[in-house]
């Protein structure tokens, strides 16, 4: 072992190195041994270096020298470490400019002395924000990346905190998650530990922090009960942030509807944590859902969360220790509005990801407000339901302007044809009418008129547009008196083609036999007619038989 006024090289090495964590970007403190030389082990590093580094390379530095930072600011997940702070080639992540940060300096630390580093050494799993809260560290500069997401710091040889700023930054609030404050001595030690590395490379990343909404509503119509999903992005935790101590300050979903048009039943939501191909669900203590509030940022709409409490969280943590590919999913049910107009659902929803409050402000006591989160959050993410309506007037054949009262008619689907009033044939025979708007039947009124109003358009649903699949249409169940029964179904398509999503339809009915060929009543003269026909028809029939006969004979 070394000596009270020595380090060994492998320590001073990774002691002056080993507090920054190369795009892991937890840029937190690293786990260090606990025994008397303050020997250090970074994470993933187990190559020792062997030789040992004295008092003598301390001594090159001089209190007041110079050293330098240079951040690679890249956006992605977060891989690997960088022990001693060079170039590094082939870094996966694109360059992210606009970001600043804000560089505190660490009081009362000397690294031109042993007695510097040893206090270094100290620090090891300490809060960089603590740090900063207790006023043990002061901010000296803030820099912000350009030009490939490069930013540049130098200043007196030290120990720093680094801290991402995206309040002071340009990029969209709540887009990313900011890379955690790191911990880093200026300068570091050479690989070999025979000199000092005084331009000190870094690779923070942010990883993306978004919301994606989800709807499942094929064939769902107005009173219908659709579902909607939505998830959201888990930033990492730090690799070497400790076992077992909290890390997530909380984390919200928040979704976003008009309740005009569809109603959630907040007490079904369901929850869960997805890691790759494993879904752990929540249980119903897990996490807590508020109640619906008018949402400030649009007028006529309604907002709730669904937030994790500190068990969620608990297991959150442990998903997120595994893998930097967690989301947490919720999904809500509920039921569109009855006489839906025709047109479009939206449904929104967005993000508030963990550790965006004030250090120590406890949020898995009661949901995030919608209107008032902590800071703000993620760009909204919405999906749209597209809905149509169907006005039908029945006229008589000869004549459009008499109106045809009780003709009913029920919904089905046929094949794909898109021609509005041509004859139509059934996909399924056997299938069950369509239920729209809780209704099976429509039957005309005095003026031969019915809608059929929150009618899922055929081209569209799940949320996109979909292809041709079938076209709607009507099959006459009943028709209006005196009048024949239509022989086809009539196909009415309501698509995206169709104008304001209402399609307008005039079906004609012909007049039935009896009303079209009257014959003549008792008493007229048409019926002697008849019977005179059919006398003579008889005597003829009467000849041929008789010539017949005498034939014969005469043979």
């Amino acid at each position: 072992m070394t000596a009270s006024n020595s380090l060994p090289r492998k320590g001073l090495a990774i002691i002056a190195s080993g507090m920054v964590a190369f795009a892991s970007f937890s840029m937190a403190p690293v786990a260090f041994a606990e025994d008397g030389d303050a020997t250090t082990q970074q994470p993933g590093n187990t190559e020792g270096i062997g030789a040992e580094v004295n008092e003598s390379l301390v001594n090159q530095l001089n209190k007041g020298d110079k050293a330098k930072l240079t951040i690679h600011k890249l956006k992605g997940n977060f891989s690997g470490t960088n022990p001693y702070g060079v170039v590094q080639d082939n870094v996966a992540g694109d360059p992210l400019d606009g970001i600043t940060f804000d560089i505190y300096k660490v009081k009362g630390i000397d690294l031109s002395t042993v007695q510097g580093w040893k206090e270094y050494d100290k620090l090891a799993g300490s809060d960089p924000n603590k740090l900063i809260t207790d006023g043990k560290a002061e901010k000296v500069a803030s820099v912000k990346t350009a030009n490939g997401g490069l930013a540049e710091f130098e200043g007196e040889i030290g120990v720093y905190v680094v801290k991402e700023n995206l309040g002071a930054s340009d990029v969209k609030p709540g887009t990313y998650s900011p890379a955690a404050p790191f911990i880093t001595a200026l300068p570091f030690t050479t690989e070999d530990g025979k000199a000092w590395n005084k331009n000190v490379h870094v690779y923070p990343k942010n990883q993306e922090q978004k919301a994606n909404k989800e709807v499942k509503d094929q064939g769902k119509h107005a009173q219908d009960t659709i579902a909607y999903t939505l998830d959201g992005t888990v930033p990492p935790i730090p690799s070497n942030h400790k076992e077992g101590e909290k890390y997530f300050d909380g984390y919200s979903l928040v979704d976003i509807y008009d309740p005009e048009k569809w109603t959630p039943d907040t007490k079904s939501v369901k929850a869960s944590i997805v890691n790759g191909s494993e879904t752990i669900e929540l249980a119903a203590d897990d996490f807590q859902v508020s109640e619906p509030v008018d949402y400030a940022k649009e007028a006529g709409k309604k907002a709730f969360s669904i937030s994790l409490t500190r068990t969620g969280l608990d297991k959150l943590e442990g998903e997120a220790r595994k893998s930097d590919s967690v989301k947490v999913v919720a999904t809500v049910e509920g039921k569109l509005a009855a006489g839906l107009a025709p047109g479009d659902v939206v449904n929104k929803g967005f993000l508030i990801p963990p550790n965006v409050a004030e250090p120590n402000w406890d949020r898995p006591k009661n949901p995030d407000d919608p209107n008032t989160p902590p800071e703000t959050p993620t760009p909204e993410t919405e999906v749209v339901s597209k809905y149509g309506k169907l006005e039908v007037t029945k006229v008589s054949s000869r004549d459009a302007n008499a109106k045809l009262e009780g003709a009913t008619f029920v919904l089905h689907k046929c094949e794909n044809n898109n021609t509005a009033g041509g004859e139509g044939k059934l996909l399924d025979k056997k299938a069950e009418p369509l239920t729209v708007d809780g209704k099976k039947e429509w039957t005309t009124d005095a003026e031969g008129k019915f809608s059929i109003t929150g009618i899922q358009l055929e081209d569209w649903f799940d949320g996109k547009s979909q292809d041709d699949l079938f076209d709607y249409c009507l099959v006459e169940t009943k028709a209006p008196e005196g009048y024949e029964l239509l022989p086809k179904p009539v196909l009415v398509p309501i698509n995206q083609k169709t104008p304001e999503q209402t399609l307008a339809s005039t079906i004609s009915n012909v007049p039935s036999t009896p009303g079209t060929f009257k014959l003549p009543a008792t008493g007229e003269w048409g019926r002697w007619w008849l019977i005179a026909g059919g006398a003579a028809a008889l005597l003829a029939a009467l000849g041929v038989a008789y010539n017949a006969t005498r034939r014969n004979k005469d043979a």
